[in-house]
């Protein structure tokens, strides 16, 4: 079996198989985000799909899944999370506010649905991989000890936006696999546009970007490539077309995020039905195996096409 788009200098457990497709919160638009019922649907489904999640801190000092910091959009309350007890979060129905339909039926109302625990979420599906997203005020401490007891360390991607928060997950747990956070970041792209780039030694494994991030770093083609050679996988999010999956697939990142899933994974599928002699499943990365593509057409017209859709919202990468 052939496996591409690998970023071959990763040797980390995490990515020794593919993370090509993974479901943004579960699969927003495919069942109640950040809950116990979206991820085994994405278990069941895609034994091998990364699963991001967002992770937050109750007073109590629980570390649940959730992600907005108020529970008006998904919860059949009102109020901030931050300043909930954990047993008074736990009777929420976490599937009140879910619609496929523009409203007109909500499936998972008054099914039991509730905000899940990070321990129950890695305890439920102990052989998926997640991703964990640490929103504001969210403890690593907690966060690291609770990948530690459930025994989830290689099966873990951290990421946050706030740059001490993953400061502080680099000097606790080194050896979880971690995201770029907006410091490691503008140093990566200091030393990929300067002298140092052949000594440079990254300090995550992950380049994790929203369309709107390309164009507000003014990456190009060539960059993505170089930084891809250096053994950094690239993930885009948050796609949920056809043609900006196949846009990005035939781009060759690494990883892609989506609300949903299931068409992401169609996508996939259709590609490797594309490519003679490949095998057919996401358990193969379908990524491009030209490591030295840095002229890519497809690339550029990724880049292209995300340069025009996030003028209108330069910041909605912040509501990830």
């Amino acid at each position: 079996m052939i496996v591409l788009g690998l970023c071959l200098l990763v040797t980390h457990p995490f990515f020794g198989r593919p993370i090509l497709v993974g479901a943004h919160r579960g699969g927003v638009f495919e069942a109640p985000e950040n809950t116990i019922p979206a991820f085994r649907l994405c278990g069941k489904r895609w034994p091998d799909m990364l699963v991001q999640v967002d992770a937050r801190m109750t007073v109590d000092g629980e570390v649940i899944l959730f992600h907005d910091d108020t529970l008006n959009r998904t919860t059949d309350a009102a109020g901030t999370v931050a300043r909930m007890k954990a047993p008074e979060l736990f009777q929420l129905d976490a599937g009140h506010q879910f619609t496929t339909d523009l409203g007109k039926t909500f499936p998972f109302r008054g099914k039991g649905v509730r905000v899940p625990t990070l321990r129950e979420a890695l305890l439920s599906m102990p052989k998926q991989r997640w991703m964990i997203e640490l929103k504001d005020g969210c403890d690593p401490d907690r966060v690291v000890g609770i990948i530690r007891e459930t025994k989830a360390t290689e099966r873990t991607l951290i990421s946050s936006f706030v740059p001490s928060t993953m400061v502080r997950v680099r000097e606790l747990a080194p050896e979880v696999a971690r995201c770029f956070d907006f410091g490691s970041i503008l140093r990566l792209l200091t030393a990929l546009r300067g002298d140092d780039w052949e000594d440079y030694k990254p300090t995550d494994q992950v380049l994790s970007l929203v369309t709107e991030q390309i164009t507000q770093y003014r990456l190009t083609p060539e960059e993505l490539q170089t930084i891809r050679k250096k053994g950094i996988y690239v993930q885009i999010g948050v796609l949920n077309t056809s043609t900006d999956i196949r846009r990005w697939l035939d781009a060759g990142v690494d990883s892609i995020l989506s609300d949903r899933p299931s068409l992401l994974a169609e996508e996939v599928t259709r590609m490797q039905q594309g490519r003679q002699g490949i095998g057919v499943g996401i358990e193969d990365d379908g990524g491009s195996n030209d490591r030295n593509a840095g002229a890519n057409p497809a690339v550029s017209n990724a880049l292209e096409s995300g340069t025009h859709a996030c003028k209108s919202n330069r910041h909605s990468w912040r509501n990830r």
